[in-house]
């Protein structure tokens, strides 16, 4: 998963009744989608990838609900530096770019297929 928006099709014939793709994802219930968002935020902020000793990184990473369309939930990490360990960057000492990298330390991404796998995705 990497993070995009789902367009799929489908149809369902079992016994004679058609069901549509977008008439199932209207029955999802939303209290199982919102615990699916709070597990991973579970996760995320459970994460052993990264040290936080003030704890600000763990406390920004929260879930909210999407102002899309479809709706869903959205968890986000808010801390400024949360970029930064998720995806790595070049190491920067005194204002000067030494070229060293440091390495991703994924959480959001981790948290995000931990929980699609235990959901059997």
């Amino acid at each position: 998963m990497s993070g995009g928006i789902l367009n799929a099709e489908a149809f369902v014939d079992i016994e004679g009744f058609d069901i549509g793709l977008d008439e199932i994802i209207m029955d999802i219930d939303a209290h199982e989608v919102k615990a699916v968002a709070a597990t991973v935020r579970d996760k995320a902020q459970a994460t052993s990838a990264f040290i936080d000793r003030s704890g600000k990184l763990r406390d920004s990473i929260t879930m909210r609900k999407s102002k899309f369309e479809d709706g869903g939930y959205i968890v986000v990490a808010k801390d400024p530096k949360a970029h930064l360990i998720e995806w790595g960057h070049v190491k920067i000492l005194w204002g000067k770019i030494t070229g060293e990298r440091v390495p991703a330390k994924s959480f959001m991404r981790k948290a995000l297929e931990e929980t699609v796998s235990e959901l059997g995705g």
